[in-house]
């Protein structure tokens, strides 16, 4: 298991952890913005709500590769001696918050058949929310959508997307927490039955219980997360909350090992056999009638608990699943001579994050030209995701950032056979990541623009696999390389 240890440890390093300076920075702006966006619902909103609630895997020290995601919960102001709920018989999962006695601090439009409905506390929120966007004057563009069961404010700087903030409408009545997120059946139906329906919220337990776990356990679940990402089709299918969830019962009922290794395998395997039992309960096991997985079906439930398995079972398979080379791989061979010239990085060992590379020598890499770009207004919107070695040492790197990017420096051993990726985040592109599967489509537009720049280094078209690639390159002016 040593050498599985590292190569999973150096994989949490380059692929998983966060820059604990990228966090500072977005946490920084988004408690600044969440203090100005609860400030005008305090102002507008026809109801009172209680302080802010951050919640959410940034919270929680459980994010992975990019600060770009919070999660707030906003209570609104209730009282226990004017409401109650009833849990819904259909789904556990969800309940009805009754009046008992007229709460007249509630507004009548809030009320669906003498319930507090969810949809129209939500939709309230949603309408502030949207007014305080377009009256915001600030240092950032911010754009409302919703998307998912919550309404999410993007928070972009120029054409560059920082991060997202989830904002979720909560009630709590006694210590029962109680959110704003609609039923599925509701979604898109204005005064549906549904829409009254509450989803039970368990966070504040469990938060308690993740936050308390220490940070070299906290990686085991990390690594998980960025498997599932890695291998949407399959494991995408479950929310990360499920694996969170899976996560807490296991790291309390099975003997943890010192092996990273180890102990992200007996997760895996616990994780499958949850699955096929089909039953998840929230944590700790205090709401047995709630079942976390009641809404997937049996197949899917197996057919993933079977696929976790087998990499849970095999060296091979998992180092598959996290797009590392595994020790079958005969990498050693790869040298930069296989690398076209147009696409090495630079002898300097210095390249600006707007300039990528990609190349088919690496396993399980299906494209063999990706986009490589420097500069530009249309152009400064690249966010670096690895680093890797070509022979398969996965060697740690440094970054330095200025404005608008980063400067990447390589051990000199391995600064002719680096390959880049890059997630790409404008209307005209999808990320790389996906890109590596299917390919990514350029706008012409977005090309032009890339060509007719005057400082950029290299475009390189994408193309589908099995057509014309390398003389699609297109050499172009270098970048005066600094001193």
């Amino acid at each position: 298991m040593g050498s599985l240890d590292a190569r999973l440890n150096s994989y949490y390093e380059d692929r998983v952890a966060v820059d604990s300076r990228e966090m500072e920075r977005m946490t920084d702006i988004y408690q600044d913005l969440k203090s100005k966006v609860c400030e005008f619902l305090h102002n507008h909103l026809p109801f009172d709500i209680g302080d802010p609630i951050d919640r959410g895997s940034s919270h929680e020290g459980l994010k992975i590769r990019h600060a770009d995601e919070f999660d707030v919960l906003i209570p609104l102001k209730i009282s226990g001696s004017h409401w109650s709920f009833e849990t819904y018989a259909v789904d556990y999962c969800f309940v009805k918050i009754f009046e008992r006695v007229h709460d007249y601090s509630i507004p009548s439009n809030l009320r669906q058949d003498g319930y507090l409905s969810a949809a129209q506390v939500r939709a309230s929120f949603q309408s502030a929310v949207q007014r305080f966007v377009n009256q915001y004057v600030g240092n950032y563009t911010l754009k409302l959508s919703t998307h998912g069961p919550a309404f999410t404010l993007d928070v972009c700087d120029r054409l560059t997307k920082l991060f997202s903030v989830d904002l979720v409408p909560l009630v709590k009545l006694g210590n029962t927490w109680l959110v704003a997120k609609p039923h599925p059946d509701s979604v898109g139906i204005r005064n549906h039955a549904e829409g009254v329906l509450w989803r039970r919220s368990f966070t504040h337990q469990e938060s308690h219980y993740i936050r308390n776990i220490s940070h070299e356990s906290k990686k085991v679940l990390k690594i998980v997360k960025a498997m599932r990402l890695d291998n949407h089709n399959q494991m995408g299918m479950l929310p990360s909350y499920v694996y969170k969830l899976a996560f807490l019962h296991w790291y309390h009922k099975e003997k943890s090992s010192s092996s990273i290794s180890a102990n992200v395998v007996s997760f895996l395997s616990y994780l499958s056999q949850v699955l096929i039992e089909e039953k998840l309960h929230p944590y700790p096991d205090s709401e047995y009638n709630v079942n976390i997985l009641k809404s997937f079906t049996s197949n899917s439930l197996l057919n993933l608990a079977h696929f976790i398995r087998t990499i849970a079972r095999s060296e091979t398979k998992l180092m598959a699943a996290l797009s590392l080379p595994s020790d079958s791989h005969q990498t050693a061979n790869l040298t930069h001579r296989q690398i076209p010239p147009t696409v090495r990085v630079p002898p300097n060992c210095e390249c600006y994050l707007h300039w990528s590379t990609h190349n088919d020598a690496v396993p399980g890499f299906g494209q063999k030209a990706h986009i490589a770009t420097e500069l530009g207004a249309n152009i400064q919107v690249w966010r670096c995701l690895h680093v890797t070695d070509l022979d398969g040492r996965n060697t740690r790197f440094t970054c330095n950032e200025s404005q608008f990017n980063r400067i990447v420096r390589l051990r000199p051993e391995i600064r002719n056979c680096a390959v880049f990726e890059f997630a790409c985040i404008t209307e005209h592109m999808q990320g790389l990541n996906d890109a590596a599967e299917r390919g990514v489509k350029l706008s012409s537009d977005f090309l032009s623009a890339a060509r007719n720049e005057e400082n950029y280094q290299i475009v390189i078209q994408v193309v589908q696999q099995n057509r014309e690639d390398l003389p699609n390159l297109r050499q172009a002016k270098r970048v005066p390389e600094e001193d």
